[in-house]
């Protein structure tokens, strides 16, 4: 069964708001292969799960602080983590952010 580590780069991205002042939207995530839009949501699609955690660290630091402001992210679920087929078939790891 696939189980992504999605506190793995926690650490990281505190050590990256704590020299940027705090400003959750300066944090780097890693390049995406493809993004998708949606209403409340967008899913960016990482080639790694190494890519996928820390984009997922990034996705969840930033859903906090539009929780906070009464953002409603609808049914999902900010920093997630799902294996998918790519367009072409091959293995991506879909990351939703707010």
């Amino acid at each position: 069964m696939f189980k992504p580590d999605t506190t793995r780069y926690h650490d990281t991205v505190i050590t990256e708001l704590e020299k940027n002042g705090g400003d959750v939207w300066l944090l780097k995530k890693p390049e995406s292969a493809r993004l998708e839009v949606g209403m409340k949501v967008c899913w960016n699609y990482y080639n790694t799960l190494d890519d996928a955690e820390r984009a997922s660290a990034v996705a969840q630091a930033q859903a906090a602080v539009r929780a906070d402001q009464g953002y409603d992210f609808g049914y999902q679920t900010c920093g997630a983590i799902k294996q998918v087929k790519g367009p072409n078939g091959e293995t991506q790891f879909e990351v939703t952010f707010p």
